[in-house]
This record gives structure tokens, sequence and C-alpha cells, in this order.
């Protein structure tokens, strides 16, 4: 068997309301006269697009294919002063290339060897 071997993660049921969900809002006030049948349309148009956003920006986390792997080469970027160039072991056939923004944060010599989360399920970019 190659690399670190992986474990099963078993799937988390989506929660069925957020704490946003359970704050209520508060409408401006405004004098009963003043409001027309064509306020109240056009302010339930406007609030459908808020909400409908708000559903598409939900993030389910059990989508992700997140790996632990152990870098087992890292070099600088031929091309940047930034990068970091590594051969990652997530437990696959041969190890994944990754580039990575660390060098202002993390010298090259504590991230050979190091145990890494990798999401592995993202488009190469």
């Amino acid at each position: 068997m190659l690399g670190i071997p992986q474990v099963s993660v078993a799937v988390v049921p989506k929660p069925t309301s957020t704490s946003m969900d359970a704050v209520p809002t508060k409408e401006p006030e405004v004098a009963k006269e003043t409001k027309t049948s064509k306020n109240i349309e056009k302010k339930k148009k406007e609030s459908k697009p808020a909400t409908q956003a708000k559903e598409t920006a939900t993030v389910d986390v059990s989508r992700l294919d997140m790996r632990i792997g152990q870098i087992l080469e890292v070099k600088l970027h031929p091309d940047a002063d930034t990068l970091y160039i590594e051969q990652i072991d997530v437990g696959e056939e041969k190890p994944r290339t990754v580039i990575s923004g660390l060098v202002k944060h993390v010298p090259i010599e504590e991230m050979q060897g190091r145990l890494v989360i990798a999401m592995c399920n993202l488009k190469p970019a």
C-alpha cells in the first residue's frame, strides 16, 4: 500500500436552520397611509433575490475531498519568489504536485516531511 492510509468520514446532516434564520428582522416603521399596493409589491420583489443569494451562498462541506498527505519534496518556483512547488503523497499511485504561496510564512526546511490537509477535488488553476 502506498502513502498514508485514508479514513472514511461520516456525512453530517445539513442543519435545517441557521442562527441567522432565527433572528427576526424588523421592518422600518412607515405610516400605514403611505403604504400602497405598489410599494408592497416592490418590497416583495426586492427581497426575493436576497433570499435566493443567501441560499446559494451556503457551502456543503461534505462535498470537499479533504485528505491528509505528507510533503515529500519542496522547491522554490523558478518564475515566482513567493511560491513553493510541493510533491504531496495523499495515498494515490503517484504524488500530487501543489503550488502554494507559503514562502513568506514557512521556511523550506519546515515544509519538508510535514503533514498537511489537501483539498483533492478542486479544479486545477
